[in-house]
């Protein structure tokens, strides 16, 4: 045990707060593999904050099997132990994914859901292209397409980080195409043709072509970044965004799932025979609705298999509070 973490077990309940030094992802991918060699589960869950973060999780305790246990690398190879890490969003979209034929929910909510690795637009290079559109019609077009997207966005979970790189991404899959195909056909061009080599362009602008007026463009590069000419319509947008997901009650997908995993207790039951191991990382970045999604999970693992399940986190290094972070559960569990 590391000089920087403490460990609270009450069987089958672990919770370890773990100081930042503490090599916490070495102790995580210890802990995991200690598990599946003493008693192999059919599978193990283990939840941390990112995608990154997953990825190097999966790496680490395939490191440490192998270090420490040859049979038990072997299984997690061979599919005899499915291992799986992931963030709670991603576990979100598969359970939305499986059920929502099952019980006739459109799929199109799990479709737009916002994903960093799928939509890489740049805030800044969305400015450096306004910076060249003095076309009021343009400006109060995207002032008007923002509150909208916004809106529809409220029904689901959209992080406010997010919104500036959804904004070259409508413009350039058909905004421009439908809003202001008649107004502004040269800045058509020019959005569909930057998002080709930001490779997210439409499908009828495969073609690449040179940007017209480079010197234009050069200069706009080298000027000074006009981000606050589009941040009140950003603000707005968010306003709107924030008063529609109040109004609304049901504003993410999220609390779809909980909707849906109300009415198809079997999912938890199943999850918790799959996965009779769970590890929760970053447990202090968690947030309420999050842990709504987790808190049936663990009950179920608890009751039902008496399966161990562990947090681990640090409260101090809570730094998501503005995304609803509530470093509190994870002290609930360590108290009680």
């Amino acid at each position: 045990m590391s000089a920087h973490s403490a460990e609270q077990t009450k069987r089958p309940l672990r919770v370890i707060l773990a100081s930042a030094g503490s090599g916490k992802t070495q102790q995580l991918a210890e802990l995991v593999v200690n598990e599946l060699s003493a008693s192999p589960p059919p599978g193990v869950l283990a939840i941390t904050f990112t995608r990154n973060a997953a990825r190097e999780l999966r790496q680490r305790i395939l490191q440490v099997a192998a270090q420490k246990n040859s049979q038990t690398l072997r299984r997690l190879l061979l599919g005899e132990i499915h291992l799986t890490t992931s963030t709670i969003d991603a576990l979100v979209r598969e359970w939305y994914t499986l059920l929502a034929p099952i019980l006739g929910f459109s799929t199109y909510a799990h479709l737009i859901v916002e994903d960093e690795e799928t939509i890489e637009v740049s805030y800044r290079l969305t400015a450096q292209l306004l910076a060249q559109v003095k076309e009021p019609a343009f400006l109060q077009a995207l002032r008007q397409q923002l509150r909208n997207e916004a809106v529809q966005k409220a029904r689901l979970l959209v992080p406010d980080r997010f919104l500036h790189r959804y904004v070259l991404s409508f413009l350039a899959n058909g905004f421009l195409r439908n809003r202001l195909k008649a107004q502004l056909p040269h800045l058509r061009a020019k959005l569909a043709e930057l998002a080709s080599q930001q490779k997210a362009s439409p499908a009828d602008t495969a073609e690449e072509k040179p940007l017209p007026h480079p010197e234009a463009w050069q200069k706009a590069l080298s000027s000074k970044p006009i981000e606050e000419k589009l941040l009140p319509y950003i603000e707005e947008a968010l306003q709107a965004y924030r008063q529609t997901a109040q109004r609304l009650f049901l504003a993410d997908l999220n609390d779809l799932v909980l909707l849906i995993a109300h009415h198809q207790p079997s999912l938890l039951e199943a999850s918790a025979f799959l996965y009779q191991r769970l590890f929760v990382d970053e447990a202090q970045d968690t947030s309420p609705q999050q842990w709504a999604i987790l808190n049936p999970l663990i009950e179920e693992l608890l009751s039902q298999y008496k399966a161990p399940v562990t947090l681990i986190g640090d409260p101090k290094q809570s730094i998501y509070a503005w995304r609803g972070a509530d470093y509190h559960k994870l002290l609930e569990f360590w108290q009680h």
